[in-house]
């Protein structure tokens, strides 16, 4: 990613930075307390459309309370993508793991996205929620956010 000159898909490790916006719990309001079925959880009612508020449906960005860098739906509305994979995960030794998608045929079909969804129940709206689905799949509940690599001057 660091050689893309444009915009791009942000690493799981970048993505799940911006999420958590300097936070250690799994909002950057605070920790949940619901992580079973869909019923409403307080820390996510001002700051995600999850199951239990969304009305069945997703919603405009920026309806709710931006995270401390002042990046709005980062939890809940639609989940998105990451130019990472589940494998990802268990590279414990990695600081920003890169997929290395030259020498991985079947994970090049394979993407994580992250954040929790519209109609998903509280424990996906999280900075650490992780699901992994085609990159061809077309859904309503995923979306993507870009980012840029910062040069250095």
């Amino acid at each position: 990613p660091k050689d893309c000159d444009g915009y791009r898909l942000p690493t799981n490790a970048e993505w799940e930075f911006l999420a958590r916006a300097g936070k250690v719990e799994a909002t950057y309001a605070g920790p949940i307390s619901n992580c079973h079925m869909c019923a409403e959880e307080p820390v996510l009612n001002d700051i995600a459309w999850y199951c239990a508020n969304s009305g069945g449906k997703p919603h405009p960005c920026g309806q709710k309370t931006p995270n401390p860098w002042q990046l709005y739906d980062m939890l809940g509305n639609v989940m998105e993508w990451t130019d990472g994979g589940m494998k990802d995960l268990w590279d414990l030794g990695a600081v920003n793991p890169v997929p290395d998608w030259e020498n991985a045929a079947f994970e090049f079909y394979h993407r994580e996205v992250r954040g929790g969804s519209w109609w998903l129940p509280p424990r996906n709206a999280t900075a650490y929620s992780r699901l992994s689905t085609e990159a061809r799949v077309r859904h309503r509940q995923i979306g993507f956010r870009v980012v840029r690599t910062r040069t250095v001057e």
